[in-house]
Formats: structure tokens, sequence, C-alpha cells
């Protein structure tokens, strides 16, 4: 119930994203052990194991928005990852950014709906079959992670795995990136 009342709260934020934009030091590694807190009690109950690499990366970012993005991709995992399923999440670093990557064994996203995840309402196959989806959770991380430079992209094959990998571009990649658009 909490995930949701926040999950709401977020979304009315998300509207009006440019009231609610601090900049800040990010510790990579301690939002993401408190999305998974967040997100315990689904994990548990579907005896969810995670596999971490994390490494203790810094940017500069909104800690809260990034927090939201990440625990949405972790419940979307919860939701469509069996009993006794795996998480593993691990981050690397190359000369342009931080990339975090979160990786799930469920049950995957079929190809065809790939380029729609981040889709205003878009449910797909498996949100329509097993689960109470509205679709808007990954389109205002999506949202989000634009305005905040931050790239969010999919890969999956279904029957084996979806990995989201969010990537936290170094300042000068950032301005670069920024200005392209």
């Amino acid at each position: 119930m909490k995930f949701r009342i926040d999950q709401a709260l977020f979304i009315t934020r998300a509207n009006h994203y440019s009231e609610d934009i601090l900049s800040e030091n990010v510790n990579l590694e301690q939002v993401v052990k408190e999305a998974i807190g967040d997100n315990a009690e689904f994990l548990i109950n579907k005896g969810i194991s995670i596999q971490n690499d994390l490494q203790p990366y810094h940017f500069i970012s909104d800690k809260k928005w990034v927090h939201y993005i990440i625990a949405q991709i972790l419940n979307n995992s919860s939701k469509y990852t069996g009993q006794n399923g795996e998480i593993n999440i691990y981050s690397r670093e190359d000369e342009r950014a931080y990339h975090l990557h979160l990786r799930d064994n469920g049950i995957g996203i079929p190809q065809e709906e790939l380029d729609r995840v981040f889709d205003k309402g878009f449910t797909g196959t498996n949100g329509r079959n097993s689960t109470k989806s509205t679709g808007m959770g990954m389109y205002y991380a999506k949202k989000m992670a634009g305005k905040l430079g931050i790239g969010l992209y999919v890969h999956s094959k279904q029957g084996v795995y979806t990995e989201f990998v969010l990537s936290f571009y170094k300042l000068s990649d950032y301005l670069q990136r920024r200005h392209i658009k």
C-alpha cells in the first residue's frame, strides 16, 4: 500500500517536475539499496533473490527521482519474475557514464513490444495477462529520466530475461548530450 501511495505522489510531482527537482550528490549504491528495501515485501513474498555487484559511484542528480526510477524497475521485476526468481544488479563505468544494470530472469517482454515499454498507458501482453498493470510506472520513469539527462534503456528476451540499464552521464558528456537535443 505504501508503494502505491508513493507512486501516486510521484506521478503528481512528475507533472510539475520543474518545481520538484533538486541537484545533489547521489550515492548510487545507497539509492539502489533503499529501492530494494522499498520493494522488500514484494521480493520476499515471491522468494526472489537479489545478486549485486554495485560500485559506490557518485554523481550529481536528483536523489529522490533516481530512487523512484530504480524502485519502479524493481517493482516491475518483482511482478514479472516467478517464485524463487533472481534479480542481478550491477554497475559499471566507462569514459562517458556510470551504468546501472537491473536484470531479472522473469517472463521477458515480447520483441514486438519492446519499443512501447515506455509509452503512456502501455501494459503489453504481460501486463494484461498476469498483473494489474496501469502502464504508467515505466512511462513516468522514462519521462523523469529524460528530464534529468539519464539514459534509460530496456533489453529483453521473452521467457528468459528483462534488463533495464540506466546511464548516469559524467558532466562533460551530460553537457554535450543536453546541448545536442
